[in-house]
């Protein structure tokens, strides 16, 4: 019998000092807490937040800007345009690339990696790993590279 998703969280937590909830079991390639639950894999902080409020968050965003905090208290509900703003306020988002940066980036695409496996190499996402090879900034403007 499988054991309660309370247990299973409560199970691979580690209280860090500042009050972080960190997620000691598996992680997605960008470093966010997984499991499987019935037969679908799942945000751990996504799940907590259910846990904890009741409800589905539409964009569980982190206040702690701690990819493994499942800390109900560090997580807010919002949309994909707040979040998006939470990563531009704290930084996390690159607009510009050097032209190393984008020549490593379309030299590990024309050698066969995946999105996926250059996101991995290089640190940056896979959309914006998709906007630099189709040549798109953050303001959805055309640059040719």
């Amino acid at each position: 019998m499988k054991k309660p998703l309370i247990e299973r969280l409560e199970a691979r937590k580690f209280v860090a000092p500042s009050g972080c909830w960190e997620w000691t079991g598996s992680t997605d390639t960008i470093g966010y807490g997984q499991m499987r639950v019935n037969g679908r894999l799942e945000m751990i902080h996504r799940i907590s937040f259910f846990l904890d409020r009741g409800i589905w968050p539409n964009v569980c965003r982190h206040t702690c800007d701690n990819k493994l905090c499942f800390n109900p208290g560090h997580l807010i509900d919002g949309t994909q345009l707040d979040n998006m703003q939470d990563a531009m306020d704290r930084n996390r988002i690159v607009t510009h690339y050097s032209d190393e940066q984008l020549e490593k980036v379309r030299v590990l695409r024309e050698s066969g990696l995946t999105y996926r496996e250059i996101s991995t190499e290089i640190g940056i996402s896979q959309a914006q790993i998709s906007r630099v090879l189709r040549g798109i900034q953050r303001t959805g403007q055309a640059k040719k590279l």
